[in-house]
């Protein structure tokens, strides 16, 4: 199981990134459990025994790449990955990765995956999504800076499903969201189901959403 709170299970059968991102506790956890140079380094590996993983029958929503960005995929670990994803039609695969709509290639996903965009300032936000039928996640995680423009709510539009969550850990000099930043999407219920994570709580009270998306559900 997992302490991501928007997901029941985590399902890595990649470890590695080249993202480099300053908060990132993936890169921590490699180099304290990888078991071998490359994990440990934190270099794109195909994992067999991630890959096998099994999943209880009580699982709704596996984040497939908590330790690494697809966009550092090897083809050939994506179409395996897809090919396992199509035996297990009840389950939801969340994908996440800062790389645009190129990371995701021209392959075609299951209807049972999310694909998701992680963006940290509002110029990261893609605006054209080619998805086929797979849900959009936007996950604005951390939130570095206001998501508050007619821009980012234009942008949002295409998105069934947003996450938003501030930094957390002790990184010096990190941003600490406000209200204003996103108050707007409290109010756009109709535009996307909307998540939000524990770190923005004692901003929203009884205000948090915790909402999700379902597999070939609307909105």
């Amino acid at each position: 199981m997992t302490k991501i709170e928007w997901c029941d299970d985590v399902w890595n059968p990649v470890w590695g990134c080249r993202n480099n991102c300053p908060y990132c506790y993936a890169k921590s956890i490699a180099k304290r459990f990888g078991k071998s140079d490359n994990e440990r380094q934190f270099i794109p590996t195909w994992r067999e025994s991630g890959f096998n993983k099994k999943f209880a029958k009580s699982v709704k929503r596996v984040f497939v790449n908590s330790m690494s960005d697809i966009m550092y995929w090897d083809i050939r670990w994506i179409i395996k990955v897809i090919e396992r994803i199509k035996t297990m039609p009840n389950i939801q695969f969340i994908f996440l990765t800062k790389g645009g709509v190129d990371a995701y290639g021209a392959h075609c996903y299951p209807d049972n995956c999310v694909l998701g965009f992680t963006a940290e300032t509002p110029h990261q936000i893609p605006s054209v999504i080619n998805n086929g039928s797979c849900k959009l996640l936007l996950n604005i995680e951390p939130m570095l800076e206001p998501f508050n423009s007619g821009y980012v709510a234009g942008c949002a539009k295409i998105f069934d499903w947003v996450i938003i969550g501030a930094e957390t850990g002790n990184r010096k000099d990190k941003p600490i969201p406000e209200l204003w930043w996103f108050e707007w999407m409290l109010s756009a219920p109709h535009l996307f189901k909307l998540f939000t994570k524990p770190s923005l709580d004692h901003l929203l009270g009884d205000n948090t959403k915790r909402e999700f998306v379902e597999i070939n559900n609307g909105k």
